[in-house]
């Protein structure tokens, strides 16, 4: 993932402050983390725990602005709680693939919801224990971002 790929400038920011607290390792610790360091983008951002065997996904916190935006709370919930099939498959992959690569996610999505046109953009942070597991996962979601990829027209 490269700094360019991050639309949103507040998770390019909270993604600075992840990088920033990497401390030499791949990963930085959840202990590294400090929310209040990043209440910019607290209304976006979930703490999710890391269960395995089997791999599960606890949140600890749902981010409000998620909240406000599906109309439901994971707060003390597991991801298969999720009401909405394509969002629990979605956010599954994505810590998945955080957990695996032990790197952050970036996914930009351009679709229709309740019949509205919606732009959104995730971002994914995985935080190690002592050992180098990933134990816990940020998981940012801008619903708001302005993006500065550019247009591409298909027409020849």
């Amino acid at each position: 993932m490269e700094l360019d790929d991050i639309c949103s400038e507040k998770l390019l920011l909270l993604f600075n402050y992840w990088r920033g607290s990497l401390n030499g390792s791949a990963t930085p610790g959840a202990g590294d983390i400090d929310p209040l360091e990043f209440d910019y983008a607290m209304g976006m951002v979930s703490v999710v725990e890391v269960h395995r065997e089997p791999l599960r996904f606890y949140f600890r916190h749902f981010g409000a602005h998620k909240v406000d935006h599906y109309g439901f709370d994971l707060t003390g919930k597991w991801l298969d709680d999720n009401p909405e099939k394509d969002i629990r498959i979605a956010m599954s992959e994505w810590c998945c693939t955080a957990i695996t690569s032990q790197a952050p996610v970036l996914r930009h999505f351009d679709e229709f919801r309740n019949g509205q046109p919606e732009s959104y953009e995730t971002l994914v942070l995985p935080l190690a224990d002592d050992k180098g597991q990933v134990q816990k996962l940020l998981l940012a979601i801008d619903y708001g971002y302005k993006t500065k990829r550019p247009e591409v027209s298909l027409a020849s």
